[in-house]
């Protein structure tokens, strides 16, 4: 027996089980005294064991996998409940738990939130990461001091109108036009509208509760200029810290290049400190049709050394992928203004990337690698790749005993620039050849370099020596069964891709003629539907012949000035960015 001091089963008031493998709840349902329980990572999916513990006050049970919550319908005295990142879909649960007064459902499939009208007491709702679209249920929730909704589909915020007692409130990356119903919100002090698609900000001025301290982001939104300019001035004239980004459209070049004006410092500043490509996508929509695959963007610097600290040559950033077997989901962006015909952005710190490189490497992540595990995210390592995003010539492979390798000059996340053309691997996932074309792909999952004393060891050839623990043989065959087939396959694939060039300048780096024409000399060569005698290659030849890329302007722009309206709805997971260092290391960082 235990000791009288020790908590019994009917005693016991709190209980944290985070973390645990725990799957089933059932020795918990006697448990009746508990008022506070957390589940926290454990691998609970059915939570009906917990209908008997109606004394329980506050629930946590995130990232579990729960996707059913029937059971919780009987605990009418929660006031607090949290589970987020799941796979629930389904609040019916929560109709009569009226009592809840703090709610977070971040993560999960949630699309209805009828369920929850009847909820008045929340203070606190968090809905980030789901597919909300109609918010109507909200309307009845007036006590709410804090709600979050980023990263849903919302386009009406109207409900939000008497939601008088909101102090806190995150509407980032939904699809918002019209923000008129937030100037009655006047006990707001914290404000987020980043990524939507609003062109008017001048409700916010009539808002007579924003003022000293308080915060409004309105980055990545397709601003009218001068609406945006006399609203941001009046709201940062009464102390509200307003933070927004502004691209201007300057002029086109030779029906080649678009200039475009940014508040960015492009010597200081990159995709992932200062820059907003989402923004500048938009501002380039609303001058030019959707008719492209692909925005091309270089800041207006002649060398990367130029650059005070870029962190990479160049980074590739997903906004829609429609292939199937690439080993990555379908997905699509809203934010950058295209309504599914962009399939990326890539920027370049420099102006001189698109002909030395690596324009092609960066081109060829809308594609590849997302079907075997290199050790470097996206690229193809120590494999037998030998392509435009890394791996070595098999020709030159050389197993020396003891776990140590080489193959000859090559390196793991890119091979020289614009040097070398596209592999057959790369070709396959990019569409120019069918899979018999393919040979073995052979990867060192776990390579390295040797490196002694901080140096590299090389081989008698003068090459240097890799490690790895075994090296793992890949068919096409074995990669197509894990992933599927590409579909379309490469009879119906795209092989002719227009992009367009866009030079950023700021008011220290303006254009000159020089720079500008040799842009457009680039695109020339980059676009040259033949061969050369060049030792780079363009992008015909990177094909083997069979691809085309175009540049051409002409007939692109609009008749008038329209900022993108009507998009569909973002869905789907999109890859973080990745890029090659200029430490030679790959990175990954999460879009914001």
């Amino acid at each position: 027996m235990a000791p009288s001091h020790y908590p019994t089963r009917q005693t016991l008031f709190r209980a944290s089980l985070d973390g645990n493998p725990l799957e089933d709840l059932s020795p918990v349902a006697g448990l009746t005294s508990l008022w506070r329980l957390t589940l926290n990572q454990t691998r609970v999916t059915d939570v009906r064991p917990l209908a008997g513990l109606e004394r329980l006050l506050w629930l946590e049970a995130d990232g579990t996998g729960i996707a059913d919550l029937a059971g919780l319908e009987n605990l009418i005295n929660l006031e607090r409940l949290s589970l987020a990142g799941n796979d629930i879909a389904d609040l019916t649960a929560l109709r009569d738990l009226t009592g809840l007064t703090r709610v977070d459902l971040r993560d999960n499939r949630i699309e209805d939130l009828a369920p929850l009208a009847e909820l008045t007491r929340l203070e606190t709702l968090q809905l980030d990461g789901n597919r909300v679209r109609d918010i109507g249920a909200i309307q009845s929730m007036t006590a709410l001091t804090e709600l979050r909704l980023v990263d849903n589909n919302v386009v009406d915020v109207s409900p939000l109108a008497g939601l008088a007692t909101l102090v806190t409130l995150d509407l980032a990356h939904n699809a918002i036009v019209d923000v008129s119903p937030l100037a009655g919100l006047v006990e707001l002090r914290e404000l987020n509208l980043a990524f939507n698609r609003i062109e008017d900000l001048s409700p916010l001025t009539r808002n007579t509760g924003l003022g000293a301290g308080d915060t409004v982001d309105v980055r990545g939104n397709p601003l009218q200029s001068e609406t945006a300019d006399n609203a941001v001035v009046a709201l940062s004239e009464r102390g509200v810290e307003v933070q927004w980004y502004r691209a201007r459209i300057l002029g086109v070049h030779d029906n080649t290049v678009v200039l475009m004006s940014v508040d960015a410092d492009i010597a200081a500043e990159t995709a992932f400190s200062g820059m907003s490509f989402d923004t500048y996508a938009s501002a380039f929509f609303t001058h030019f049709e959707d008719q492209f695959d692909y925005l091309l963007f270089f800041s207006n610097l002649d060398s990367i050394h130029d650059h005070e600290a870029a962190p990479y040559y160049g980074v590739y950033l997903s906004v829609m992928n429609d292939t199937e077997g690439l080993g990555i989901d379908t997905f699509y962006r809203s934010d950058y203004g295209s309504a599914g015909r962009l399939r990326g952005v890539v920027h370049f710190p420099y102006n001189r990337a698109l002909r030395s490189g690596p324009a092609l490497h960066e081109l060829q992540h809308a594609w590849s690698n997302f079907v075997v595990d290199t050790g470097w995210p996206s690229h193809w390592g120590f494999s037998s790749a030998h392509g435009q995003l890394g791996g070595f010539d098999m020709a030159n492979f050389n197993d020396l005993g003891d776990g140590r390798y080489t193959a000859g000059f090559f390196g793991p996340f890119a091979n020289g620039g614009n040097r070398p053309a596209y592999s057959p691997i790369e070709l396959y996932y990019a569409g120019f050849i069918p899979p018999e074309e393919v040979p073995d792909l052979h990867v060192a999952e776990d390579g390295a370099w040797l490196i002694e004393d901080d140096e590299l060891v090389r081989g008698d050839d003068g090459n240097g020596i890799f490690t790895a623990s075994g090296v793992t043989t890949y068919t096409i065959q074995d990669l197509i069964a894990k992933h599927g087939p590409r579909v379309p396959s490469m009879a119906d694939a795209q092989w002719h891709h227009h992009a367009a060039l866009v030079l950023l300048v700021d008011d220290d780096h303006p254009a000159t003629e020089d720079q500008l024409a040799t842009l457009v000399e680039h695109a020339a060569y980059m676009s040259h539907p033949g061969n050369d005698d060049d030792y780079l290659h363009n992008f015909h030849e990177a094909t083997g012949g069979r691809g085309s890329i175009s540049f051409d302007l002409a007939g692109a722009a609009k008749a008038e000035e329209s900022p993108p309206a009507n998009l569909p709805a973002s869905f789907g997971v999109v890859p973080p960015p990745r890029f090659t260092s200029l430490d030679g290391h790959c990175r990954t960082l999460r879009q914001h």
